[in-house]
């Protein structure tokens, strides 16, 4: 039963993807349904106690005339890469991936001998009883073999969170793996990563226990190396040491969403948030210690509105400590006063925040609001973006 049900929920995963049309947009900093080099799944969870709750599935297919590869990699919700692998995409291929068959070692298996260094089939990382323990501690916020640990836990023992991001690849490749290792990206797109904008995907929530399923579409981060190659400011900067060599839009650093907690929307509205790190390159540190990443001047701003246009609560800054979160509207990390209405959501530094303020700076961030009636229906759409401040005017 549990296997049909799975069966289900990939056919509507595929049958979902399938009726996109996908039309490229001049504006590379849009991250609208367009073919990109990168695409983000900014947020996963997935309940190891039960099949028959929360799981995150996602699919990823090749919009382009020839074959591909895609290169997957797991983050913890601290940002933290745990987990690799190559997919083999032909064109207009779909290769559709639940993550909870990931966390029980079942990893896809595609072609791929066609391409620098790889097999055919392709080689995949050996999830054996001690390394699926691994990765599962890695993703529950749950000390290692070593005592470390690469996640918050802030969903609890049973239920393993963070992001996934896939990548136009043009080799394999068993030691460059991440996006920061050496190698990785190379400027004018001649490392492991390419700069081909080819792939689209979507990616849903679902619990078969609540009854729900959210989807969207996938983040599409554009390659566009005129533009941004060699530029400071990229979605990779961080992992990349704002070399530029990922040529990868940046992400908005504002937005706004509508949230509804009450009448049909019983179970209120949750808001699925990435952000972005400062320029440290987040680790896994001893368990009890303040992850490295941490900046004690980065803030998670909200600011709410009713549905009269009257700002209810005045800005309200949250430490942001994961980089992959679903933080509850209504919470003592989101304060609304209004039951319906629409909030501001930004990811930004306060210069000498612990002394005097002197300004802040802009942080990428990406929101998707997802609103919910208990074990009825629910939602999720794309928050609006409202401020490109890393996006330069383009040339014309």
């Amino acid at each position: 039963m549990q296997r049909s049900k799975r069966l289900v929920l990939m056919g509507m995963l595929t049958a979902g993807l399938a009726t996109h049309a996908y039309a490229l947009v001049p504006d590379s900093c849009s991250t609208g349904a367009v073919p990109a080099a990168t695409l983000l799944i900014p947020y996963f969870e997935v309940n190891l106690a039960s099949a028959a709750q929360q799981t995150t599935l996602f699919a990823v297919t090749n919009a382009g005339a020839q074959a591909t590869l895609a290169h997957v990699v797991v983050w913890s919700d601290w940002g933290v890469p745990t987990l690799t692998f190559d997919l083999y995409l032909d064109a207009n291929d779909v290769q559709s991936i639940n993550m909870r068959d990931v966390f029980d070692g079942v990893l896809p298996q595609t072609g791929g001998g066609a391409f620098t260094g790889c097999t055919n089939p392709l080689t995949l990382p050996a999830l054996d009883a001690q390394r699926l323990e691994q990765l599962r501690l890695q993703h529950t916020g749950q000390a290692d073999e070593f005592g470390d640990c690469a996640g918050s836990g802030r969903a609890g023992t049973n239920v393993a969170t963070g992001f996934v991001t896939i990548d136009v690849a043009q080799q394999c490749s068993a030691t460059i793996r991440y996006p920061g290792h050496s190698g990785y990206f190379v400027a004018g797109g001649t490392g492991i990563a390419g700069n081909a904008n080819l792939l689209v995907g979507d990616f849903f929530f679902a619990d078969t226990a609540e009854n729900y399923a959210q989807g969207n579409e996938a983040v599409a981060i554009v390659a566009d190396e005129a533009r941004f190659g060699g530029q400071p400011a990229t979605f990779y900067r961080a992992w990349v040491a704002q070399s530029g060599d990922d040529a990868r839009a940046p992400l908005g650093t504002r937005y706004r969403s509508r949230y509804m907690n009450g009448g049909a929307f019983s179970g209120g509205t949750d808001l699925v948030v990435w952000t972005e790190p400062e320029t440290i390159t987040p680790q896994a540190v001893t368990c009890g210690a303040r992850p490295s990443f941490v900046n004690p001047c980065q803030f998670l701003r909200t600011t709410a509105f009713d549905e009269n246009a009257i700002g209810q609560t005045p800005e309200f800054d949250t430490l942001v400590t994961e980089l992959a979160a679903k933080l509850s509207v209504g919470s003592a990390v989101v304060p609304v006063a209004a039951p319906f209405g629409f909030v501001d959501v930004e990811n930004r530094i306060e210069i000498d925040c612990l002394s005097t303020p002197a300004g802040d700076i802009p942080l990428q961030l990406w929101v998707m609001p997802i609103s919910s009636a208990s074990g009825r229906f629910s939602v999720g759409l794309n928050a609006h973006r409202t401020a490109d401040e890393l996006c330069p005017v383009p040339v014309r």
